[in-house]
Formats: structure tokens, sequence, C-alpha cells
């Protein structure tokens, strides 16, 4: 292998597949590397086989509010159209189901009337209210009113980052609450149009096997189960699985892997400042259970959502609803996502304990009991992003420090620490793609116009 790349990527998810694939487009016959420490291209994004059927990691989707060039882009890359399907969930609340995305009727019909009177004073003293705090449950308290963020967003919150919402930063509501106000969410609900998503056939984690296959027909080599040992100026040390290392000396670095594995590579070694702020950050991790049912479907709902702590689990999803092609006549696969800490009891506990807890919760909640087939268990350390009260300072202090290395740039879920669809996460990737022109020049000022475009941008449901 060449060992002087155009452009090495580190992180093989879909932003680094992305940004490989659109600057190669754009400089075909370069040399470009991509390298990532699994088995298997997609990280959260990939998917695995079990039982002749492909499953992803946890509930993925295209949102519609994707760019159609975009889509049409990622159509073509899969050389078949994407699913379009509806969106029909439910949410868990107060006891009661309501359809998710949320309808003016269900609201009326299912909330208990303290609720629903809860709910009509806090729009009613909307405008009265202000922040009192920079906190997540200040910021959603003040918007959304005190009723809807005790009964869902704080608990939820509490389930999927394991803090205190007043301990969480309040631009964690702001980037993934939409509707910061009754006026806004009731607009939501008013304008009621018909909810849908795209999912590619056969598994989420074909996008980005197809961008991996694309890449290596068009010269570009993919190095897994490796990862960076030592990253400095114009010289990256790579070391993979089985101890064996190489140097190349590439010309320019875009990276995606998280953060902190970035920073402890770079040599030489940051501040001690830097050090301790990314010894700092926190992540979420997950615990994923799938079980094969019998019978052609559990429920007639894709997903449901669990913001309660009555029971483990935040979300569960039936895959036939995603992708009808899988649909089987005579069992049907669920998955369910159980937040947790890595070496946490959730996380430690074995198959037959998750599973014993999670068909309780189910039978709980008034779903189905279960006829379970088989099941697996997968887990995954590193989910959600935790942003907590001193999160922004610790983010400027790494940034401005990662801000004065040459020769790299990062992006991604991980290497950003944001929160963000898919969409949002390809649209960044795009960016990083053409801010690297023909002669490995960075366009440092076009980048910090991109970043503080994505800074901007809300997670949508």
């Amino acid at each position: 292998m060449n060992p002087r790349p155009d452009l090495l990527v580190l992180g093989a998810g879909p932003a680094g597949l992305w940004a490989a694939l659109r600057w190669l487009r754009a400089h075909p016959g370069r040399h470009v590397v991509v390298v990532d420490r699994d088995v298997a291209v997609g990280g959260l994004c990939g998917g695995f086989q079990w039982r002749g059927r492909a499953f992803d990691y946890g509930s993925h989707r295209l949102h519609p509010a994707t760019d159609p060039a975009l889509l049409q882009e990622l159509a073509a890359l899969l050389d078949c159209a994407l699913h379009t399907r509806p969106r029909n969930g439910r949410i868990r609340l107060a006891g009661r189901w309501l359809r998710f995305p949320l309808r003016p009727v269900d609201l009326l019909r299912a909330l208990p009337p303290g609720l629903a009177v809860g709910l009509a004073a806090d729009m009613a003293t909307g405008p009265l209210r202000r922040e009192r705090g920079d906190s997540y449950a200040h910021v959603l308290r003040a918007g959304v009113g005190p009723t809807l963020s005790a009964r869902f967003y704080e608990p939820y919150a509490r389930k999927l980052w394991g803090l205190e919402p007043t301990r969480l930063d309040g631009d964690q509501a702001r980037r993934r609450v939409a509707a910061r106000s009754g006026s806004a969410l009731l607009s939501k609900l008013v304008r009621g149009r018909r909810a849908v998503f795209h999912y590619p056939n056969g598994g989420f984690g074909r996008l980005c096997e197809a961008m991996a296959a694309e890449l290596e027909s068009l010269g570009a080599r993919l190095l897994l189960e490796t990862r960076p040992q030592r990253l400095e100026p114009g010289r990256v040390r790579l070391v993979d699985t089985s101890g064996a290392t190489r140097e190349l000396e590439p010309g320019f670095v875009l990276s995606t892997i998280p953060v902190d594995a970035l920073v402890e590579a770079l040599e030489p070694a940051p501040p001690a400042a830097v050090l301790e702020a990314t010894a700092a950050l926190r992540t979420r991790g997950m615990v994923f259970l799938y079980l094969e049912l019998s019978g052609a479907r559990y429920t007639p709902y894709d997903a449901h959502y669990f913001p309660g702590p009555e029971v483990p689990f935040s979300r569960t999803s039936e895959l036939a609803h995603y992708d009808p092609d899988r649909a089987l006549p005579d069992r049907t696969d669920l998955c369910v996502e159980l937040p947790c800490a890595v070496g946490d009891a959730l996380w430690r506990a074995s198959l037959a304990e998750i599973e014993d807890r999670v068909v309780a919760g189910l039978e709980t909640c008034g779903l189905p009991s279960p006829t379970v087939l088989a099941r697996r268990v997968e887990r995954r350390p590193a989910v959600y992003p935790v942003h907590d009260l001193g999160q922004r300072a610790r983010w400027r202090c790494i940034t401005d420090h990662l801000g004065q290395r040459p020769g790299i740039a990062h992006f991604g879920r991980h290497g950003s620490f944001l929160h963000d669809n898919l969409h949002h996460a390809l649209e960044l990737a795009q960016d990083a793609a053409s801010c690297l022109d023909a002669q490995l020049r960075w366009d440092q000022a076009r980048w910090a116009s991109c970043l503080e475009r994505a800074q901007r941008q809300v997670v949508v449901d």
C-alpha cells in the first residue's frame, strides 16, 4: 500500500465514508485510505446478520427532512428505491398510550383529565414564563411548560443520559426538542402532516456497506480492525488488532472517531487542560435485546417509546414495519433498547436476566405477552453523548486546541460530540469534503461557517 495517501479518513461510519466518497468523486484517481477499529463498516449505523436476516443497532430511519438530492444519491448508491414508510408509533405517558407523532385527537381522547388541564394551563401561561437557569430542565419548563417537561421530557432524559435534567446543559434541550414552546407544539399538531420515513431494503447497514463498496471500486483502501496509535503532523502510525503497525504520511486527515480516541493519539501530547477536559467527556451505552417472536406481527406499531422509570427500556421497534420485504408469515423480530452505563448492573446482566426484565416490562405496559422463539443481546459502549453543565467549557477547550493542529479536521456524531440525525451528519460530511481542494488545502473559514450552521441544527423526530 502506498504509504503517502492524499487523504486518510479515521472512522468508517456514515460520516467518514460519505466524506471520503464525496472527495474521491470530486478528485478521481487520488489515493484515499479509510480505517476503523471495528470488524465491519457502519458504526452504530451498521448492522449484523442473525438467523439469516439483517439487524440494525436500534431504530434507524432517514427522515423526510433529508434533502431530496441527497436521498436520490443514496437510492442510486443502493441501486434500489428506498422504502417510504408511514410513521406509526406510540408513547407511554401517564399510564396511557398516545400515538406518535402526536395528533390532536389522540391528545383529547387519551390524556387523563388532570394532565390535559395542566397542559392547557401551561399553553395559556407560556408567554409569561422565563428561563430561570440554563439546564435542560430549565429550558423545557420555560418552553413547553412544567407539565410536559416533568411528565415526559425529564424522565426520558434521566433514562437516556443517566443524569438529573437540572445537571444537563440547556443546549441538550435546544438541540433535541424542535417545538420548545406550547404555541410551537400546538402549531406542529394542528399542521397534522402525514409522517413518513425512508428505509433501505435489506437493513439500514446497507447504506454504509454501499458507500464502502463504491469507495473500493474507485480505488480507495479500507483497513478494518485498525486504529490510530500516534498522530503527528504529516505522519500517522496505525495499529491493528494483532499488534502490527504501519506508518502513513497522509496529505490530510479527516477524523470521525470519538474525540477522546483522537486526542489520546495526538503527538506531541496536548496540554494538561485539554487532556483533563477530554477525560471528563461522558457517553451513555446501550444494551440491545433482539427477540424473534411467534406470529406475523407483535403489534401494528413500528415503535413504542417509554419515557417513564417503570421499565428499564426506552424504545422498542418491530423491524417488519420498517422493511416490508422482510415480513414473514409466522414470525417477527423485535428490538428493545436499554440505556445504561458501561459496567453497571444492566450492562453486566445475563441474556436471561435482560429478557426477563423486558418481558415483565412489556406486560406491565399492557403490551402482549411475547412468545419468544430466539433471543440475542448486543452491547454498544458509546451511543449517546452526554452534555452536562460543564460540557460547553470543556468542549471549547478541546476544539480550540484541535483547531490549532495542522492537517486534520474532526466531525461526526462522536467526533463532534453532537446529537444529530443521519442527514445532518451526511450534510456535514459533504461540507468537509468540499473544504479540501485538489491541492489538499483546507478552507478553514468555510469550515468554520459549516460548523456554525451545524451547531444550529435541531434533531427532528
